[in-house]
Protein backbone atom coordinates (compact mmCIF):
# COMPACT_ATOMS: atom_id res chain seq x y z
CA UNK A 1 0.00 0.00 0.00
CA UNK A 2 1.15 3.40 -0.80
CA UNK A 3 2.26 6.08 1.47
CA UNK A 4 -0.37 8.31 2.66
CA UNK A 5 1.00 11.77 2.53
CA UNK A 6 -0.94 14.83 3.85
CA UNK A 7 -2.78 16.94 1.75
CA UNK A 8 -1.15 20.24 1.07
CA UNK A 9 -2.91 23.77 1.75
CA UNK A 10 -2.93 24.22 -2.17
CA UNK A 11 -4.29 20.88 -3.07
CA UNK A 12 -7.40 21.66 -0.37
CA UNK A 13 -8.20 25.04 -1.67
CA UNK A 14 -8.22 23.02 -5.48
CA UNK A 15 -10.99 20.53 -4.32
CA UNK A 16 -12.63 23.18 -2.38
CA UNK A 17 -12.76 25.13 -5.96
CA UNK A 18 -14.05 21.83 -7.50
CA UNK A 19 -16.31 21.10 -4.69
CA UNK A 20 -17.86 24.38 -5.94
CA UNK A 21 -18.02 23.89 -8.87
CA UNK A 22 -19.42 20.42 -8.69
CA UNK A 23 -22.45 21.93 -6.39
CA UNK A 24 -23.16 24.90 -8.89
CA UNK A 25 -23.52 22.33 -11.53
CA UNK A 26 -25.74 19.82 -9.72
CA UNK A 27 -23.67 17.21 -10.61
CA UNK A 28 -22.79 13.88 -8.61
CA UNK A 29 -19.60 13.87 -6.60
CA UNK A 30 -18.00 10.55 -7.57
CA UNK A 31 -14.74 9.25 -9.30
CA UNK A 32 -15.94 9.40 -12.69
CA UNK A 33 -17.16 12.75 -12.70
CA UNK A 34 -14.79 15.26 -15.36
CA UNK A 35 -13.49 17.67 -13.13
CA UNK A 36 -12.74 15.23 -10.14
CA UNK A 37 -10.50 13.21 -12.54
CA UNK A 38 -8.65 16.86 -13.76
CA UNK A 39 -8.24 17.54 -10.72
CA UNK A 40 -6.68 14.34 -9.74
CA UNK A 41 -4.51 14.47 -13.42
CA UNK A 42 -3.64 18.38 -11.69
CA UNK A 43 -2.53 17.17 -8.55
CA UNK A 44 -0.21 15.16 -9.97
CA UNK A 45 1.81 17.43 -12.45
CA UNK A 46 1.34 19.97 -9.21
CA UNK A 47 3.33 17.83 -7.30
CA UNK A 48 5.60 16.04 -9.63
CA UNK A 49 4.35 12.48 -9.09
CA UNK A 50 3.93 10.26 -12.02
CA UNK A 51 2.12 7.14 -9.51
CA UNK A 52 -1.21 6.47 -10.62
CA UNK A 53 -1.75 5.94 -6.77
CA UNK A 54 -1.03 9.25 -5.86
CA UNK A 55 -4.13 11.38 -5.72
CA UNK A 56 -6.40 8.82 -7.48
CA UNK A 57 -9.73 10.36 -8.88
CA UNK A 58 -11.40 8.22 -5.81
CA UNK A 59 -9.35 9.55 -3.01
CA UNK A 60 -9.56 12.88 -5.01
CA UNK A 61 -13.34 12.22 -4.41
CA UNK A 62 -13.02 11.86 -0.98
CA UNK A 63 -11.73 15.07 0.10
CA UNK A 64 -14.74 16.74 -2.22
CA UNK A 65 -17.09 14.72 -0.41
CA UNK A 66 -15.73 15.78 2.94
CA UNK A 67 -15.86 19.54 1.47
CA UNK A 68 -19.33 18.95 0.55
CA UNK A 69 -20.26 17.52 3.64
CA UNK A 70 -18.27 20.53 5.58
CA UNK A 71 -20.56 23.33 3.43
CA UNK A 72 -23.55 21.47 4.26
CA UNK A 73 -23.05 21.99 8.37
CA UNK A 74 -20.89 18.62 8.73
CA UNK A 75 -18.39 19.14 11.24
CA UNK A 76 -14.79 16.55 11.33
CA UNK A 77 -12.47 17.49 14.29
CA UNK A 78 -9.89 14.96 11.90
CA UNK A 79 -9.91 17.60 9.30
CA UNK A 80 -9.43 20.66 10.71
CA UNK A 81 -7.34 22.06 7.91
CA UNK A 82 -10.46 21.68 5.31
CA UNK A 83 -12.96 23.53 8.02
CA UNK A 84 -9.98 26.42 8.07
CA UNK A 85 -10.02 26.27 4.41
CA UNK A 86 -13.46 26.51 4.22
CA UNK A 87 -13.85 29.36 7.06
CA UNK A 88 -11.23 31.48 4.59
CA UNK A 89 -13.09 30.87 1.53
CA UNK A 90 -16.89 30.47 2.16
CA UNK A 91 -18.14 34.19 1.71
CA UNK A 92 -15.64 34.84 -0.60
CA UNK A 93 -15.35 32.39 -3.90
CA UNK A 94 -13.71 35.10 -5.76
CA UNK A 95 -11.16 35.12 -3.45
CA UNK A 96 -10.87 31.61 -3.74
CA UNK A 97 -10.29 31.73 -7.71
CA UNK A 98 -7.56 34.45 -7.47
CA UNK A 99 -5.75 32.15 -5.20
CA UNK A 100 -6.41 28.95 -7.13
CA UNK A 101 -5.17 31.02 -10.17
CA UNK A 102 -1.77 31.73 -8.85
CA UNK A 103 -1.62 28.05 -7.65
CA UNK A 104 -2.12 26.95 -11.84
CA UNK A 105 0.09 29.82 -13.06
CA UNK A 106 2.85 28.40 -10.49
CA UNK A 107 2.15 25.15 -11.92
CA UNK A 108 2.55 26.28 -15.25
CA UNK A 109 6.19 27.53 -14.42
CA UNK A 110 7.00 23.92 -13.27
CA UNK A 111 6.40 22.40 -16.53
CA UNK A 112 7.83 24.67 -18.71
Amino acid sequence: MAKRIAWSEDELKLALLVCLQIRSEGSEINKDNPRVIALSDFLRVLNRVDEESFRTPDGVRGRISYFNKIIEGGIFPDRKSMHTIWEKYKKSESTLLFDCGKIFLRCNKLVE
